[in-house]
């Protein structure tokens, strides 16, 4: 069901590139569940710095992902689960931890 996933993506671009202009693949639920990556069911702490009128300045998460049987995945998906832990903003101070934790 994978390869799916991939030509789908591969039509998105030659359609853009054939009309120059953007191209959005939109899934029903059931396509979405089929095709997409799926992550880890994952415990996060998060303490954050900011002054009063809001601006972040700091930023500190600490990710616990539980990895289930396989370990195989399980440093790729935290490794992204931490790189987006803090969000898209730009803070001057960020500290990201995380744990794969693999029950056999």
């Amino acid at each position: 069901m994978r390869e799916g996933r991939y030509r789908r993506q591969i039509h998105a671009a030659l359609l853009a590139r054939v009309t120059g202009k953007p191209v959005k693949i939109l899934y029903d639920r059931r396509e979405s569940l089929l095709v997409h990556p799926k992550r880890h069911a994952t415990q996060i702490k998060v303490k954050v710095g900011a002054t009063r009128d809001g601006c972040l300045t700091a930023f500190e998460t600490e990710l616990y992902g539980d990895t289930g049987a396989y370990a195989s995945l399980g440093d790729k998906v935290m490794t992204r689960a931490t790189t987006h832990s803090s969000g898209p903003y730009e803070i001057p101070h960020v500290k990201a931890d995380c744990y794969a934790m693999y029950n056999q």
